[in-house]
């Protein structure tokens, strides 16, 4: 081992270190597993170290070993308040996830590089979102992010950091912009509704006029669509009624030649049926070879007296 050297350099490190009296001579160094370790003796960079257990020489020079985390890290960058080109103040939350890729000038470039970091995210939102109104903003979050992944990126790069990832996490508007929004989107929405009202209207008034076209060019068609509208009114009366059927089911133009008895309302050979029920049942009973009765009324009339 050279005792000029400021790192030890030796096989069985371990050992070395574990005998008795080396307290006093080395001073055992770890860096961790994800990190690299900066060797600087006097106040100049010397070497890097990889993750693993060193020694440096007690006495030698004034040496400092300084960590640095190579892993993917996360920086918050929270309650950033903004003004939009159109003087609307929102407050913005944003993520960055980056990586050191140069140790040496992130440590000596800078005091502090997650700092930096942080200004310069402050500084990328304020450029990019200040330029844009609210309305581009909440529809463009994409084009936002890949703005300003780009400009953040090269200003970092100047400092041995690598952007991996950013992005807008989250919009905070004031309450009475809020509201505005709500009421906007909800004429947005009853007029849109309003509009496919509209259409469907106008696609059944078009295929109204399409049947109605059909229908007089073919006047088949239209015989069978009256008979198949009668038969459904008279299902419907039925199933009202009862059993009975009813007189206005039954077509004007029907002449009747069967019996009375087969249908009530019908009187044998009229053109027509009889259209009051009273008038029915009195023909059925001078058919039988009785007499009509007559109400208190009629016979009034007609100066019968009432019967006792």
């Amino acid at each position: 081992m050279d005792a000029r050297a400021l790192l030890v350099e030796h096989e069985l490190l371990a050992a070395v270190l574990a005998l008795p009296g080396t307290a006093a001579l080395l001073e055992p160094i770890s860096v961790e597993t994800g990190h690299v370790g900066l060797l600087f003796r006097d106040g100049r960079h010397e070497a890097t170290l990889a993750p693993g257990g060193y020694a440096l020489w007690k006495g030698v020079a004034r040496a400092a070993v300084v960590p640095v985390d190579q892993r993917e890290l996360m920086v918050d960058v929270p309650g950033q308040e903004i003004m939009t080109a159109d003087k609307v103040t929102l407050r913005l939350n944003a993520v960055v996830i980056y990586k050191v890729v140069d140790a040496l000038r992130a440590v000596t470039t800078v005091e502090d590089h997650r700092v930096a970091l942080y200004r310069e995210a402050q500084l990328a939102l304020r450029t990019v979102v200040g330029a844009r109104t609210l309305e581009a903003l909440l529809g463009e979050k994409e084009a936002v992010g890949r703005e300003l992944d780009a400009a953040l990126r090269e200003r970092l790069s100047a400092i041995g950091l690598e952007v991996v990832s950013l992005g807008i996490r989250d919009v905070i508007l004031p309450g009475e912009m809020k509201e505005l929004m709500n009421k906007v989107i909800e004429a947005q929405k009853a007029a849109e509704a309003a509009l496919i009202t509209r259409r469907e209207a106008t696609a059944a008034m078009r295929s109204q006029a399409n049947t109605a076209r059909i229908l007089e060019q073919n006047p088949t068609l239209m015989r069978l669509r009256e008979i198949e509208a009668l038969g459904r009114c008279s299902t419907t009366s039925t199933s009202t009624r009862g059993n009975r059927p009813s007189p206005s089911a039954v077509p004007m133009h029907t002449r009747v030649d069967a019996p009375a008895a087969d249908h009530p309302y019908l009187v044998a050979g009229a053109a027509r049926p009889c259209r009051s029920l009273r008038v029915a049942g009195a023909v059925r009973r001078i058919r039988r070879g009785g007499r009509p009765r007559t109400s208190h009324g009629q016979r009034r009339r007609r100066g019968v007296p009432r019967p006792v």
